[in-house]
């Protein structure tokens, strides 16, 4: 599952909370979507799939904007590229969530991309530029048993929950277990 479908099925999940706010960031670097030319991801047409359409009082952008839904009139997803936030940014109740989302393959892979993946997603979660005491760090992995094995053994490490770290893990069904918020 690319990055980019992560971060953008965890701001669903974020915006379909019952307690969450009207508005996620979802913060995309250009190379999550494009290389060289050559598609990555087609976030556009996905978030089109799932009705969230570009507004189009925003400026032109083949991906960035604010999105809307016709189904979620008050809710908003923006779009944007800006580094060291957090890939989505939203709240639930009086709590800021920042993850840190990461691609991952749904079939297990033999190089045990995984656990690099996961580790990667944690370390730039210690080094985010702002952080409030309302926050919660959530590293956002794709739903697979090999994420979900990582993350069993992991969420109770005596840092992990000392510093507060959170992962979840991110469904094509547009669910996320393992968070509780």
């Amino acid at each position: 599952m690319p990055e980019a479908e992560v971060a953008a099925r965890f701001a669903f999940w974020l915006l379909g909370h019952p307690e969450g706010g009207r508005e996620v960031e979802v913060a995309v670097d250009g190379a999550g979507v494009e290389v060289r030319g050559r598609t990555i991801f087609e976030l556009r047409r996905f978030l089109k799939l799932h009705g969230w359409e570009m507004d189009p009082a925003g400026p032109p952008d083949r991906w960035r904007g604010t999105y809307r839904n016709a189904e979620h009139p008050d809710s908003s997803l923006r779009v944007h590229s800006r580094p060291g936030v957090g890939d989505v940014v939203g709240t639930v109740g009086e709590k800021r969530v920042r993850a840190e989302c990461k691609k991952g393959p749904l079939a297990r892979s033999r190089s045990g991309s995984e656990i690099k993946l996961l580790r990667e997603a944690l370390a730039q979660l210690l080094t985010v530029g702002e952080v409030g005491e309302e926050d919660v760090l959530v590293a956002a992995v794709p739903d697979t048993p090999t994420f979900r094995r990582h993350a069993s053994a992991w969420r109770d490490a005596p840092l992990m929950r000392r510093v507060g770290l959170r992962v979840a893990l991110v469904g094509r069904d547009d669910g996320v277990n393992g968070l509780d918020l």
